[in-house]
């Protein structure tokens, strides 16, 4: 059930990469990874930017770490595009949600059925 919180965890309107890799570090702790669970919170991180730019440079980089990905971050000067979702999000089914005040949980929903990514 820990992993699938932390697989089902998508980022809030307006949440910065640094709030969502907190909340994604102490999510991922009860999952039983070992010693991925950095390679973990990486790889969801980078599902979630939507800046090309900063996505980019990601993928530029041999051997991303997450101690590497949070300093690539650290250096960016551009606040727009350390926000994983601007305003809108579209979520299950195509349904668009603004102002959710928690992390989504999404437990009771198929993976098939589970749609991530935001409207720009």
């Amino acid at each position: 059930m820990a992993r699938q919180t932390f697989l089902a965890t998508v980022p809030q309107p307006g949440e910065t990469i640094n709030n969502f890799i907190t909340h994604l570090k102490a999510l991922v702790e009860d999952c039983e990874y070992g010693e991925e669970k950095d390679n973990q919170v990486r790889d969801r991180i980078i599902v979630h930017i939507t800046d090309k730019n900063l996505k980019s440079k990601l993928y530029r980089e041999e051997n991303l770490t997450l101690s590497k990905l949070i300093e690539v971050i650290s250096a960016c000067h551009d606040k727009e595009a350390l926000i994983l979702v601007a305003g809108t999000q579209v979520n299950y089914a195509g349904k668009s949600s603004k102002g959710r005040s928690s992390y989504h949980n999404s437990s009771n929903v198929s993976n098939k059925n589970f749609l991530m990514f935001s409207m720009q």
